[in-house]
């Protein structure tokens, strides 16, 4: 289960304050592309090599345990700029999009899949929302985006906006808003079992044998931030 976010604009960094110029994006964006192709390559190159790049200089770069490296570690990523959608379509398995409108994430998923196609990769990028559950038992739930919110009180209304998203080409469901167990529990018995029997019809990059969406949910810190280089 482990994955690597890689943040794709400058403006996504929390403690960054200030749009970037079209210069420093365009900069930011090269680095980020040439940082992605190195980490593959130590991931996956059988033989140490040498790299002398614009930003990076490797010397008999090797990595010699690679167990469970046979396709690498996923990565995420994110972004709105068309030279972001580029270096996440040669790159990311799974593109973070932000809440927003069904117009608008049909039309985001659309320019994404369009960039990846352009390294023959359309079929293996999935796609990511951020999904708030509104619990009342939780007072500091904080709902941003009614949009993309679902409530314990309204199964059939969670389900159903749920799957008109997974219809709309989402494959990973990352939710926050979940506060104590027992919230966690009532959402596992009431949406979580309902969405797993709810018929998903075929559509969207990554299906599965039994001819539905393999959709994923995932429970996110409320409090996170972007890795930067030296995490990583």
């Amino acid at each position: 289960r482990l994955s690597v976010r890689v943040p794709a604009d400058v403006a996504d960094h929390e403690q960054e304050k200030r749009l970037a110029t079209a210069t420093e994006h365009e900069a930011s964006m090269r680095r980020t592309d040439e940082y992605l192709r190195l980490l593959k390559r130590l991931w996956l190159n059988d033989r140490p090599f040498d790299h002398e790049g614009p930003f990076y200089s490797v010397k008999k770069g090797y990595v010699p345990s690679k167990r469970g490296l046979d396709e690498g570690i996923v990565i995420r990523m994110s972004g709105n700029s068309g030279m972001s959608l580029q270096v996440a379509g040669r790159h990311a398995h799974i593109f973070e999009l932000k809440p927003t409108s069904l117009f608008e994430l049909r039309t985001m998923i659309r320019r994404v899949t369009a960039a990846a196609s352009t390294y023959g990769r359309a079929k293996n990028i999935r796609f990511a929302l951020p999904v708030t559950v509104v619990h009342n038992d939780c007072s500091d739930t904080r709902v941003q985006n009614p949009a993309c919110s679902i409530s314990l009180k309204d199964t059939g209304g969670s389900i159903e906006a749920l799957n008109q998203f997974i219809e709309a080409g989402i494959d990973d469901f990352m939710i926050s808003g979940l506060c104590d167990p027992g919230g966690i529990r009532e959402f596992g018995k009431k949406i979580i079992a309902a969405l797993r029997h709810s018929a998903i019809p075929l559509q969207g990059p990554a299906p599965d044998q039994a001819g539905k969406r393999n959709v994923r949910l995932e429970r996110h810190a409320a409090n996170r931030r972007w890795p930067t280089e030296r995490d990583a």
